[in-house]
């Protein structure tokens, strides 16, 4: 994880949990949350290189998602902002 330092208002839950990056445009890119918390995400992408923002996809049928934009980068880790609330 980033050495970073923690500016984060809530608490993260560590865990290792599959997901999926939908750009606005073009397919959806695999990932794994690291961690999260009501504010945002610690992920692992494949890629190095993701857009600015998209939707969080947390669960098999896409029902479940956040909208992210990116605030910190490194390699193929990415601190997410989530923009909106849980959408179930």
């Amino acid at each position: 994880m980033s050495k970073m330092f923690n500016r984060r208002r809530y608490r993260r839950r560590a865990f290792s949990f599959p997901a999926r990056v939908q750009p606005i445009e073009g397919d959806p890119i695999v990932c794994t949350v690291c961690d999260i918390s009501n504010t945002g995400a610690y992920i692992r992408a494949g890629l190095g290189d993701l857009p600015k923002s998209f939707k969080l996809i947390l669960s098999n049928d896409g029902r479940i998602y956040r909208d992210c934009r990116v605030v910190w980068r490194e390699g193929i880790e990415f601190g997410l902002e989530f923009q909106n609330r849980p959408v179930i």
